[in-house]
């Protein structure tokens, strides 16, 4: 099972035993060097104060197309406190809207979403957009976490087989737009 970055920011996060909101998904937890989801950050707003807390993967029952459960409110944890998980809030490395570069340095744009595989709980891939220029000349580029060298504050940096793997998609449905082409001048030119 699949989870996307973009469909589960802002679900509700839902305590079954009360059957109450407790909070709303505001950003997943992934350890940068391993790829592994450990889990998310929610955020309360109360009247005055917005609170955040952080809730491990074991404590998550199941992410829902319309909310996230968990067992109860003893599963918020304050991600200040926790050893592993206030470091990385320290680095404030990010996935989303980092850039994306080669390790030639050669820039392929921005992530714009990616999704977490529940079965082996790590990074699966990410999806980069060059530009709406670019995107609509080759489209958004799906990267596998294979692909992934490191990620840091400042980018992402993917291998350069990467590039390789662009160009021979690209070459491959040129070669069939070409192939298409004399067939429709055929065509034209018989009548």
């Amino acid at each position: 099972m699949f989870i996307n970055y973009n469909k589960t920011i802002g679900l509700p996060v839902l305590a079954v035993k009360a059957g109450q909101k407790l909070c709303k998904v505001k950003d997943f937890v992934i350890d940068t060097n391993s790829g592994k989801f450990l889990g998310i950050f929610c955020i309360k707003s109360g009247f005055i104060f917005t609170s955040k807390y952080f809730i491990g993967e074991e404590k998550i029952k199941n992410f829902g197309k319309n909310a996230l459960t968990i067992e109860d409110e003893k599963s918020l944890e304050n991600p200040y406190q926790n050893e592993t998980i206030a470091p990385m809030i320290k680095k404030r490395i990010k996935i989303k809207n980092n850039n994306v570069l080669t390790e030639s340095g050669s820039d392929l744009g921005e992530v714009k979403n990616f999704e977490i595989d529940l079965i082996s709980n790590k990074l699966s891939k990410i999806v980069v957009s060059g530009g709406i220029f670019q995107d609509f000349f080759r489209g958004e580029i799906i990267i596998p976490y294979s692909q992934i060298v490191s990620i840091g504050r400042d980018a992402i940096i993917v291998k350069d087989a990467v590039v390789k793997q662009i160009e021979g998609t690209q070459e491959t449905q040129t070669k069939k737009e070409l192939s298409a082409t004399p067939i429709c001048i055929k065509r034209g030119v018989g009548s």
